[in-house]
């Protein structure tokens, strides 16, 4: 599927059931006792593998299941997992790429989840900005909507602007990775923009709807709290900025 589609999607605030699991091991094609965290693994059909040696591979979970591998829940705000490997052998007609490539053929994945995660982090923006402007042009205080004042509507139309700007760094890494280039700077940008956007539109959606915005009612503390993530993960704004620095402006490693 072409990933604008799936861009269009994020970008209109649905979240995108999409989580790989790389795993490094001993030598050969066998796991030993292995464990992970990883998202939406009971939906998934096959997992994308890293053992020794640099062999990229996939497992059938239903067959992994049988074969060694366990799920154990996690609690955490999010539907997190663990998934245990044990004595789990891969076969080697599914190795994918060549053995010594699978890492190579992993960078190219992330660049993909970092504008798929950009472009979620723009859905999310958006409709943090639409829950504050709404909710600013409803809520009336001292017979006038909150939303005349320049106090409330200063930073929500800030946080747009943001938003905005952001959305256009993510479309520019979105082409380049569907033209067959491998966009790594405007991939990281593109995340690091969105989710900064992201989280800065969910602080003023909080701060505009005052109390309500940490009640159940409004949905707005649940997206605030899930928001906050993808600026650790996937890859941290700090590898993000090392990334650049290094890359792109030709400054020394600091590690």
């Amino acid at each position: 599927e072409n990933i604008q589609n799936i861009i269009d999607t994020a970008k209109a605030g649905q979240l995108l059931g999409m989580k790989l699991i790389y795993l490094e091991a001993g030598s050969g094609a066998k796991e030993p006792l292995t464990k992970t965290i990883i998202s939406r693994v009971k939906e998934a059909l096959d997992i994308p593998l890293i053992v020794g040696g640099g062999i990229r591979s996939k497992i059938q979970l239903e067959n992994a299941y049988n074969a060694g591998a366990d799920l154990v829940v996690i609690g955490t705000a999010f539907e997190e997992d663990e998934l245990f490997f044990d004595d789990l052998r891969v076969p080697a007609e599914n190795v994918i790429g060549g053995e010594g490539n699978g890492f190579k053929c992993i960078l190219d994945g992330m660049n993909a989840e970092r504008i798929l995660i950009a472009a979620e982090c723009i859905g999310d923006a958006r409709w943090f900005t639409e829950k504050s402007s709404h909710y600013a042009c409803e809520r009336e205080v001292f017979g006038r909507p909150i939303g005349q004042n320049q106090g409330v509507q200063f930073p929500i139309a800030r946080a747009h602007i943001q938003t905005e700007a952001a959305a256009l760094m993510v479309q520019q890494a979105a082409d380049l990775y569907d033209q067959g280039k491998r966009p790594g700077a405007e991939a990281n940008m593109a995340k690091m923009l969105a989710s900064e956007a992201s989280w800065a539109a969910a602080d003023v959606c909080i701060q505009t709807h005052g109390g309500y915005g940490f009640t159940q009612e409004y949905d707005v503390e649940r997206k605030f709290r899930e928001t906050r993530l993808y600026q650790v993960a996937p890859i941290s704004t700090n590898l993000i900025l090392s990334f650049v620095a290094t890359q792109e402006l030709n400054m020394p490693k600091s590690f």
